[in-house]
C-alpha cells in the first residue's frame, strides 16, 4: 500500500472526504495486514521446508510482501541448517562415528543421513577398487 497522504493534503479536503477516506483506508489496511499474515505463514512454511518460492502472480500485495519476507528468512535458516548437517554428517561418516542425532532439527538429520550415505558409498567403492582412503 502506498500509505497515507501527508496531513497537509488531507487538511485541504472537506469533512465528508476525510471520513470516507479514513474508513476506506482502514478497511484497505486491515485487508493488507490479513493478507500479509497469510503470505507470511505460507512463506515461512515453504522456506523451512526448502521448497522453491511459490509463483505469487494473482496474489495481493500484502500476501506477496509477507510471503517474500518470511520465505527469505526461513529459507536462509533451512540452508544454514542443511549445510551444517551435511558438514557434520560428512565428518562423522568419514570417521565412521555413530552419533545420536535425535535431538537435531529434522533438516540436519536428513542432511547427515545423506552425507553418511555418500561417505559410506565412497568407502565401499574405494574398497571394491582395492584403494585406501586418504
Amino acid at each position: 500500500m502506498a500509505g497515507k497522504p501527508k496531513a497537509s493534503d488531507l487538511a485541504k479536503q472537506p469533512q465528508s472526504y476525510l471520513k470516507a477516506y479514513t474508513k476506506a483506508y482502514d478497511a484497505g489496511k486491515a485487508s493488507y495486514d490479513t493478507d500479509e499474515a497469510k503470505g507470511s505463514a505460507v512463506g515461512k512454511t515453504a522456506g523451512l521446508a526448502g521448497q522453491v518460492p511459490a509463483d505469487l502472480k494473482g496474489q495481493s500485495q500484502g500476501y506477496q510482501d509477507g510471503y517474500k519476507r518470511a520465505y527469505a528468512k526461513s529459507k536462509a535458516s533451512y540452508d544454514t541448517a542443511y549445510q551444517t548437517g551435511q558438514t557434520a554428517g560428512q565428518t562423522d561418516g568419514t570417521a565412521n562415528k555413530i552419533t545420536d542425532n535425535g535431538k537435531l532439527v529434522p533438516v540436519i538429520r536428513m542432511a547427515m543421513r545423506m552425507a553418511m550415505k555418500l561417505v559410506n558409498n565412497s568407502m565401499s567403492m574405494l574398497k571394491m577398487l582395492g584403494l585406501k582412503p586418504a
